[in-house]
């Protein structure tokens, strides 16, 4: 995490906005913060384990690419697949109108971890606000 924090704090250091903390630059900032970080971690990992980092693949989506910088190999359709839905999963965690249904998202074990707490009845964000 501290390697990701300096990456970040490096990545920041150049912004074009950095001297700005109006609305729409710091909206800016946001967004290529948010772009860099899978790029940094992705490169991050490829040099803790000696090897130089892939190159994003223009036929591949954000998750499969994310997949292949930081493993290296090319994920299957199915593994980019599930982490796509584990995105997705995460960058809404508190919408009560997501539910993880259908057959493939169920037998898959990530997908079981995902949907345990929903299952479970533990409510998140509102719905436990509301208890």
């Amino acid at each position: 995490m501290e390697a990701l924090r300096s990456l970040v704090s490096l990545a920041s250091a150049d912004d074009p906005d950095a001297g700005s903390n109006e609305p729409g630059p710091n909206l800016r900032k946001a967004a290529r913060l948010t772009a860099q970080q899978p790029v940094l971690v992705a490169a991050y990992e490829a040099a803790r384990r000696g090897r130089p980092a892939r190159e994003p693949d223009p036929e591949l989506g954000l998750a499969a690419n994310f997949l292949l910088q930081i493993t290296g190999m090319r994920p299957s359709e199915r593994e980019a697949s599930f982490f796509d839905t584990c995105l997705v999963l995460h960058a809404r965690p508190h919408d009560e109108r997501l539910h993880l249904r259908g057959p493939g998202l169920r037998r898959h074990p990530l997908g079981h971890a995902l949907g345990r707490g929903r299952r479970a009845g533990h409510a998140q964000g509102p719905a436990a606000r509301r208890r």
